[in-house]
């Protein structure tokens, strides 16, 4: 009896553990950079609109930066940018993790996006 009940708390912890989910799946598999060393997620939003504009550094590299309606909060750098939103610079709705790190400088906050949709006029 003693065993049975074991093995049947068991199985009902494997399927609770296997439940679970991320609130923020990440888009085009994420930023793998950002899940390696003293990274952290600084903050998650939901929801926030926002403009998508793009820099280009001398060496041709593109950046995409998404400029938000919430003034305390920096230009982000997209990591994970869908490749139909790219050169656009139209106003979008988008939700994601905000990254820091400790000791690292950046001149614009990382952000992975989760979510990303065009904002209707």
């Amino acid at each position: 009896m003693m065993i049975r009940k074991v093995i049947i708390s068991g199985i009902l912890l494997m399927c609770l553990q296997s439940c679970k989910k991320e609130d923020f799946p990440p888009l085009n598999g994420g930023c793998p950079n950002l899940h390696q060393g003293d990274w952290f997620v600084e903050d998650e939003i939901r929801e926030v609109e926002g403009v998508i504009t793009t820099f280009v550094y001398y060496d041709s590299r593109t950046l995409y930066l998404l400029s938000l309606e919430k003034p305390q909060i920096r230009d982000l750098s997209i990591c994970n940018m869908p490749e139909s939103f790219k050169g656009s610079n139209e106003k979008v709705i988008v939700s994601g993790r905000i990254y820091s790190h400790p000791t690292l400088d950046y001149s614009h906050i990382p952000f992975e996006l989760s979510a990303i949709r065009l904002a209707t006029p």
